[in-house]
């Protein structure tokens, strides 16, 4: 496994932190791995150090460790790694709009200590002697070594050493069982097995080799779907746009005065959409605001979805080159719709002035010959009937493509407006900046033209 080497160009104030160091790793390892048939504190202290759970954790999680043996008659130590959300049912036609993650994160680990595995009696385990006797053995050690081991220590080293080497902090999360509410990412990312445990297998057999230990082979995988529950199918997707594209030209005529309202809600829906795949913006009222929101010579927009601890907070993304034309063919139907449909009212008239000039929200529907701010319910009623999704779908599809496509876990946030490590893309102390922001949109301009074939749609009212 080869991970892409990420620069790390974050600013930060030095800081002591407080890792196993590549000694105690050898001196860890060459004690436990000698006593490991004998000993049960050393392959709870082994499992704690491959896995980064804690002691406790792994005697919760008991119950789905199992021995298991590969095509090539390769044994591990397996661990199913279940997530809050893996209750989620869904049926009929969302069912058949969506690919559903029905499996756990699978996690090998050695042979040796499958082997060691079958000598330890699950069911009549105590936490408190068993923590104490480990705490014992580590205390032998340090005395002995003049080193410094620790439960929290050994527990805390894999994900210190995941985030070094560059793994993105959802699939860590994925990795470390870690609460949806720890990481947000993990309710939008869904991948293969194979994808998520390669780097884990990578670093447990660099530690194995601090200690001369034999590494462990690759499991020949299945490509068994993990993470979250739902993501919609990229076919389904493609059908969506290219059914509202067909809608779209029928309803598209100079002569249609009396379907102008259906015209412009079918193609203010459309526009969202795509500017969502774009964006990954959140459902909100008046999404998108106002015109102002957008740089459309610089090929930017600010995103304001989300309030953090009582204030707002926004982040800035680079737009797609057929987002701007987009765009920019929406200025110019307003105005002509503004100038040419006798059929709307003043009022109305006034309201899509408003728009134009970035007064009001860009984006509005018409009915009734009435001005309709758009809020999350009223949205989903224009798309209850041809996409039934929750309206976040597009984070879902949007996070799993971009992984996918190479960008690393840190632009994936900074896109989707997410923490990394604590931290919010493009704050003082980041290392991100617009080039980055600028890669995922040329990534998304080539996947939304070429793969789902969306065009902008050019109204015939002028």
């Amino acid at each position: 496994y080869k991970q892409k080497h990420l620069t790390r160009k974050r600013k930060s104030q030095v800081t002591n932190f407080d890792y196993l160091t590549e000694n105690e790793i050898a001196i860890l390892l060459e004690y436990c791995y000698k006593k490991i048939n004998q000993s049960i504190d050393c392959f709870f202290i082994l499992c704690s150090l491959f896995t980064g759970f804690t002691v406790k954790k792994i005697i919760r999680t008991i119950s789905n460790i199992s021995i298991s043996t590969d095509k090539n008659s390769n044994t591990y130590l397996t661990i199913k790694i279940n997530s809050k959300s893996s209750d989620l049912k869904v049926s009929g036609f969302i069912n058949n709009l969506i690919n559903i993650s029905y499996y756990p994160v699978t996690l090998y680990l050695p042979e040796f200590l499958a082997l060691s595995f079958n000598n330890i009696d699950s069911n009549h385990l105590q936490t408190s002697k068993l923590i104490e006797s480990i705490n014992s053995t580590l205390s032998a050690i340090n005395k002995k070594h003049k080193s410094h081991l620790s439960r929290r220590r050994i527990s805390q080293y894999l994900e210190h050493c995941l985030i070094n080497f560059g793994v993105d902090q959802t699939e860590i999360g994925l990795l470390l069982g870690s609460e949806e509410s720890y990481i947000t990412g993990i309710d939008y990312y869904q991948c293969d097995n194979n994808k998520i445990i390669q780097p884990h297998i990578y670093i447990i057999n660099k530690i194995l080799s601090s200690a001369s230990i034999t590494k462990m082979p690759l499991p020949t995988f299945d490509k068994k779907i993990v993470g979250c529950k739902y993501v919609a199918k990229k076919s389904k997707v493609k059908s969506l746009f290219l059914l509202m594209q067909e809608n779209l030209k029928i309803l598209n005529t100079p002569l249609n005065h009396y379907e102008v309202e259906d015209f412009h809600n079918l193609l203010v829906t459309y526009n969202i959409l795509v500017l969502n795949l774009a964006t990954g913006h959140r459902p909100v009222n008046d999404i998108y605001e106002t015109i102002h929101e957008f740089d459309l010579v610089s090929k930017r927009i600010i995103i304001n979805d989300k309030e953090k601890t009582g204030q707002s907070s926004f982040r800035v993304l680079a737009l797609p080159d057929i987002c701007i034309s987009m765009i920019e063919i929406y200025q110019q139907y307003l105005l002509n719709l503004n100038k040419s449909i006798n059929k709307l009212s003043s009022k109305t008239k006034e309201k899509i002035k408003a728009s134009i000039e970035g007064e009001s929200p860009l984006f509005f529907f018409i009915h009734n010959n009435k001005y309709i701010r758009i809020k999350p319910k009223i949205l989903n009623r224009y798309l209850r009937n041809i996409w039934p999704l929750p309206q976040n779908w597009n984070r879902h599809f949007m996070r799993s493509h971009l992984r996918k496509a190479g960008i690393s876990g840190e632009c994936v946030d900074m896109w989707m407006g997410h923490e990394t490590n604590g931290d919010v893309a493009n704050s003082r102390y980041s290392g991100l900046s617009m080039s980055d922001a600028r890669r995922v949109a040329n990534v998304i301009e080539e996947f939304i033209k070429v793969e789902l074939k969306i065009s902008p749609l050019e109204p015939e009212y002028s």
